[in-house]
Formats: C-alpha cells, sequence, structure tokens
C-alpha cells in the first residue's frame, strides 16, 4: 500500500452545493440522512470523502503559517447545557490553541457610531424584527424544544502529518416554562465519524486511537439538570441555578440577569473586560456572542442587544444567501480572526439565529482556504412535554 498524501481541495462546485442544500431545505420531516446522502453523492466523482468549502472566497490578507501538533480547537469550545461533557460537539467557535497574543489596551472604542461599520445597517434591522417577531410562546406546563445539528472538523497534529475526522452530532433540550424547574437533553452521533485528511498508512497507525479519544467525550445519551446545569449533573455534582455556573456556557433566565442590555456595556461584558486589544475584543465578542446564540434560551431583548452591540464591530462582514447545516438560507455575519472566519446566521426576516459557521483562511497551514471546519443548524420549536419532538 503507498503511503501517500490525498490531494487537499475545495470539494463543492456551486452548482452541487446548491443541489445539497436544497435537498436538506426540502428535508422537512427530519430525514436528515437522505439529504447528506444527496451532499456525499455530489462527491463521489471526486473520489474523496465531504470537506465542505465555504462559498465566500472574500478573505484577509494571509498570516503567517504556525505548526500545530496539537487537536485544532474549533471543536473544542463548549456552549449550552454540557460545558465539558459535550464541549466537543456543541461548540460553534473554538478558540485556536495557538492564541494570538492578548495586547493591554482599551477593550471598548470609546464611540459607539454604526454609520461607517459594514455590517451596521443589517445588524440593527436584524435587532428591530427580533423584537418585532418576539420568542416562542411557551406557556406553563411547556417546553421550549432545542435542537442542534452540528458537523466539526477534527484535525490532529503530528510528525507524520496531520489527521482529520468529520463527525456530526445531534443535541436536543427540553427547557421547562420555568427554567428553575428540570430541563432535559439528549445527544447521538449522526452517522459514523469519516476520517477526510490523512493517509491510509497514518489512518491505520493513529485513526482508531484517536477516533476513541474524540467520540469517548460523548456526553451521555439522556441527562436532566435543574436550571439546566448538565455541567455538575454529568460530573456528580450537585446542579444549581447560579452559583458556579457560567453564564456563556450554560445560560437560564436567573443567569442572563447578568449580561448587560446596553450594547456598549454588553460589547465590554463579552469581551470579557477593559485590558484587551481591540482585535481581541472583536474576536472574544463574537465568541461569546456565539456560545449564548447557540443555546436556543436567549430572549428577543437579549438577542436585540447581542446584535446592535455586533453591529459596532469595524470588521463584520456581511454575507446574503447563506445556509446553515440544515440548508434554511439566511444573513452571515462574520469575523476573521488570524486563519479562521467565523460567522453567525441569522434570519433577516425574524432575526431568529439560524446556526453557526467556521472556515479556513488562507495562512491555514492544515487546511485550504474556504474549508469549513464548523456547521452548524439551530431549530426551536414548543412542546407540551419533555422528549416530545414537534
Amino acid at each position: 500500500m503507498t503511503d501517500r498524501t490525498e490531494p487537499m481541495r475545495a470539494l463543492w462546485t456551486d452548482d452541487e452545493l446548491d443541489r445539497a442544500l436544497d435537498a436538506l431545505h426540502a428535508d422537512e420531516t427530519g430525514q436528515l440522512a437522505t439529504a447528506r446522502a444527496t451532499m456525499d453523492d455530489a462527491l463521489a466523482h471526486q473520489g474523496v470523502p465531504m470537506l465542505t468549502a465555504s462559498r465566500d472566497r472574500d478573505t484577509a490578507a494571509p498570516r503567517p503559517p504556525r505548526r500545530r501538533r496539537r487537536l485544532y480547537a474549533s471543536i473544542a469550545a463548549g456552549v449550552a447545557a454540557v460545558a465539558a461533557a459535550a464541549v466537543a460537539f456543541t461548540g460553534p467557535f473554538g478558540q485556536p490553541q495557538h492564541q494570538p497574543p492578548r495586547h493591554q489596551r482599551a477593550a471598548v472604542p470609546d464611540r459607539t457610531t454604526v454609520a461607517t461599520v459594514p455590517g451596521g445597517s443589517t445588524m440593527r434591522a436584524a435587532a428591530a424584527r427580533t423584537l418585532r417577531f418576539g420568542d416562542p410562546k411557551v406557556g406553563p406546563g411547556q417546553y421550549l424544544y432545542v435542537k442542534d445539528v452540528a458537523q466539526s472538523l477534527a484535525v490532529y497534529g503530528g510528525d507524520s502529518g496531520p489527521l482529520g475526522l468529520r463527525i456530526t452530532g445531534q443535541t436536543e433540550k427540553w427547557v421547562p416554562y420555568d427554567q428553575s424547574g428540570t430541563w432535559v437533553q439528549h445527544y447521538e452521533q449522526v452517522g459514523k465519524p469519516k476520517w477526510v485528511i490523512g493517509t491510509r498508512a497514518q489512518i491505520a497507525k493513529r485513526g482508531a486511537k484517536l477516533e476513541r479519544e474524540l467520540t469517548g467525550s460523548h456526553p451521555p445519551s439522556w441527562a436532566e439538570a435543574i436550571c439546566g446545569d448538565f455541567y455538575h449533573a454529568m460530573n456528580g455534582g450537585t446542579p444549581r441555578c447560579v452559583d458556579g455556573n457560567e453564564v456563556r456556557k450554560q445560560p437560564n433566565t436567573q443567569l442572563l440577569k447578568q449580561v448587560p442590555r446596553d450594547p456598549k456595556a454588553y460589547l465590554r461584558w463579552a469581551a470579557g473586560g477593559a485590558t484587551a486589544h481591540p482585535d481581541d475584543v472583536e474576536r472574544e465578542a463574537m465568541q461569546t456572542s456565539s456560545m449564548l446564540l447557540s443555546s436556543g434560551v436567549i430572549p428577543a431583548a437579549l438577542r436585540a442587544t447581542i446584535y446592535r452591540a455586533l453591529a459596532t464591530l469595524p470588521d463584520l462582514k456581511v454575507t446574503e444567501r447563506v445556509a446553515n447545516f440544515n440548508g434554511k438560507r439566511g444573513t452571515a455575519l462574520g469575523l476573521d480572526s488570524v486563519d479562521r472566519r467565523q460567522e453567525l446566521i441569522i434570519d433577516p426576516d425574524t432575526g431568529q439565529y439560524l446556526g453557526a459557521r467556521s472556515s479556513a483562511l488562507a495562512g491555514n497551514d492544515v487546511l485550504p482556504s474556504g474549508t469549513v471546519d464548523y456547521f452548524d443548524a439551530l431549530t426551536v420549536a414548543v412542546v407540551d412535554r419533555p422528549r416530545q419532538r414537534p
């Protein structure tokens, strides 16, 4: 068997991507496997497993590449209910382990002026629509149903070259009307993990061990916790609503009282304080906002605050008609950082959060520019009891 490096390239043509996403969007019965097969069929003639490439080719000036030897953290940042147990599968934007240095400057610009911000008008409009559209109407005794389907590309370094594993997981939450009550969560892996980077020899030597390490971090199939504190529930602790919990990772109504409603104050809070370089402010604010929005429990008023705060980011980029993992198209709000673009996708008509996407930029020393390494879709509904699906 010849040990050769498989070619790494963008694997989607525009027509193939449109057909696959249309199939996903048309799958109203939830049969995602059929739509996903459409994606893989579109790639079969190329003889390579899917490496979803972004259609947005606008990239910032490349940064000097850096060598990595550890697991890419594009799937390692966590959100929502399973802060530690499921962080590898639910977090939209992981911080790369090669963090750029933090600088000691004011965290937030002195003025909150959005007139010259490329994405400012889009975000202000999204905030207004969010307030008009409001929240799902959950009544006493009912539950907010939140489903997140996410696909991640985990890349491992090593002396023999990188290995990349594509994995898809689905997390469902049932959030009670009174969020101090018992939440229910269900996690399942969708399909089998697929090695998409590496030679046959590399995968044969290291693949099984690395796959066990990654899939071994799955959360339990079913879990229950008051206030959505699945972290303590899964780690032998006592679930609690506030003490010892982090609002960014598993928000609930009580923890959300800590989050400022003024856009400028929110931006300062989301960036983690007032001692960061402006470049760090944008990245940290984007990640914090994504972690909150992806929980599915952020009320409309706070979502509007988040959108208004993001409107002040000078480097925010807006891309229309970008699809989430399920094929639903929306407006992408992107930010380039080092060798990766992070995007939030929102419904331009309602301001609803649809999902997130992360893709490699020029200067990434492992992935081709445009390769999507995180992709998800968030849906919410109202049901009458836990474990019921809409």
